[in-house]
């Protein structure tokens, strides 16, 4: 989303509380005017209601009260947030860097869901981590679309551990010569450059993944 229509939002949410309060009050209103001239006329049954009407009315106004400065604190957090640049991921280097294990929780979870999550979890910035899959599901399934859906949640991190090796593998290889070619002062910025948009080809392929 972009600034301009994150600032558009967070115009149309103002407006829009500014009116759920208006309506609120004019409700809040006409129901304490019914409810106070069923009193005087003593017909409780009718004060009873507008009591329950504007009780129930007033939990409906409160949740999407609630939703709606949700909303509104969220598109202001997304207005004034700037990413962290690429580079601040530099000063750690993979030895450097404390181990970070990931832990996935999964009951009986959509294996397309695990999938994206896992995936979520390994392509983080964070150098020196490890992402560990913690299946729940019961270990004697009855069905066998349970049993299908335990055995392709087992599989699953030894399947994208496969698909992502051999762009892992590119890259690595491609920082390696980098290197070797750094020491030796066998650099040049045009192939270089082509170097480093091969590197990231080979990455967005392995992102590409079925879902």
């Amino acid at each position: 989303m972009s600034p301009a229509q994150r600032n558009t939002d967070i115009r149309l949410t103002q407006i829009s509380l500014a009116l759920t309060a208006a309506v609120t009050a004019l409700l809040a209103w006409s129901t304490g005017a019914v409810a106070w001239t069923a009193f005087v006329e003593g017909q409780v049954g009718h004060v009873l209601e507008s009591i329950l009407f504007l009780a129930l009315a007033g939990f409906l106004v409160y949740g999407n009260c609630c939703y709606q400065v949700a909303r509104l604190g969220r598109l202001k957090r997304s207005n004034v947030h700037l990413r962290s640049p690429l580079l601040s991921a530099s000063h750690f280097a993979y030895n450097a860097a404390p181990a970070l294990t990931i832990l996935v929780p999964s009951y009986k979870e959509e294996t397309s869901v695990i999938r994206q999550t896992l995936l979520s979890a390994a392509l983080q910035d964070y150098p020196n981590k490890r992402v560990v899959l913690l299946l729940d599901d019961p270990p004697n399934p009855k069905t066998h679309q349970d049993c299908a859906a335990l055995w392709a949640g087992r599989n699953l991190p030894f399947e994208l551990q496969t698909l992502l090796q051999e762009p892992a593998d590119y890259v690595v290889r491609a920082r390696t010569d980098f290197l070797t070619r750094r020491s030796a002062n066998r650099l040049t910025p045009d192939s270089e450059c082509v170097a480093v948009s091969d590197c990231l080809i080979w990455a967005a392929q392995g992102q590409a993944l079925p879902k």
